[in-house]
């Protein structure tokens, strides 16, 4: 503080922690489903982490979104008749446009940026501190959101065609240990009354013999199904009523040597559910390890026969809800 006549002149000292702020971002990007197993994996190693300190405004008007309008693809290049199609039934332009999206969209290595930002506002002063993070992840794939008719089925099966691994896998030797079995196949995930359309579908589209489909209606179909069989089959088709049935669940918990799940239908079991059910995933992994390194009958040993009982070495974790409710 410095005193001259009639002025007084000091320094005002604005501490700011944007760490905290920084970190804050990027918990919502690498928490949550971020940390499921099915999520996009990060396109590189470390995140990009930005803040800044601007002026803010309560009564700031947000900036006037453009109009939506959904994009055609009539400019969009067509590409050959997928290898293996059935001449009989040629795809029409813009279908073979579509395709052409879809390998694309298979095969791009430009990354997604995942972003979130966090802020923290100092009203009496007019000020906000913003803090960005930023994660680049490779996705791939799409939706395909044609009209109904427009042969999404047919464009899809196309894509299959064309995508096909080469099949064993050069280099791979099969006495290699795996925590995941490897296979060749496209999974289809269908609703039930579709189970009867999808087979049928492929077999009218490919050339004969071109694509080998295995089907799954039930949990029992499950059973006379084969290691093999799976990865040498090109499509598999399931019912989604398949992947969402308490028997399935029982199942993987038995094969990979885990306790029973909550019930999956549960309205107030999610969270629980959801940590077994990862639980259970890694010990499966291993088991393929086991089965992969050391054969079947030492898998075997590790299934849980019987409804089994929870260890009373293991601890019970009782989960909290995300939320808090209350006064």
């Amino acid at each position: 503080k410095k005193e001259s006549d009639k002025e007084t002149v000091g320094d005002l000292v604005i501490a700011v922690n944007p760490a905290t702020l920084v970190h804050r971002a990027l918990a919502n990007i690498t928490g949550g489903i971020s940390r499921e197993r099915s999520a996009a994996p990060a396109a590189k190693s470390a995140p990009d982490c930005e803040w800044q300190v601007v002026r803010h405004e309560e009564n700031d008007a947000a900036e006037a979104l453009s109009a939506f309008a959904l994009t055609s693809n009539r400019r969009d290049p067509q590409v050959a008749q997928p290898p293996g199609w059935s001449t009989k039934y040629p795809l029409r332009p813009e279908q073979l446009r579509s395709l052409g999206w879809m390998i694309r969209q298979e095969q791009t290595t430009v990354p997604f940026i995942e972003e979130e930002v966090a802020e923290s506002v100092l009203p009496s002063l007019g000020l906000r501190m913003d803090g960005r993070a930023r994660v680049e992840r490779m996705v791939r794939g799409g939706i395909i959101a044609d009209q109904v008719g427009y042969g999404k089925t047919a464009i899809s099966i196309g894509a299959v065609l064309a995508s096909q691994i080469a099949w064993p896998k050069k280099g791979a030797a099969p006495s290699d240990t795996v925590r995941a079995v490897p296979t060749k196949a496209t999974l289809v995930l269908a609703p039930s009354q579709l189970l009867r359309q999808w087979p049928r579908e492929v077999e009218k589209f490919s050339q004969k013999g071109k694509l080998k489909t295995i089907v799954i209606r039930t949990v029992a179909d499950i059973t006379h199904l084969t290691v093999k069989e799976v990865q040498e089959a090109d499509v598999v088709i399931c019912a989604t009523t398949v992947l969402r049935s308490p028997a399935y669940f029982e199942r993987l918990a038995r094969l990979a040597g885990c306790n029973r799940l909550p019930d999956c239908k549960s309205t107030t079991s999610g969270r629980q559910f959801a940590d077994s059910y990862r639980k259970t995933l890694g010990a499966l992994e291993n088991q393929i390890e086991t089965l992969s390194g050391e054969g079947a009958a030492a898998a075997s040993a590790h299934v849980r026969r019987g409804p089994g009982n929870l260890p009373e070495e293991e601890e019970i974790v009782d989960i909290a809800p995300k939320r808090l409710k209350g006064a």
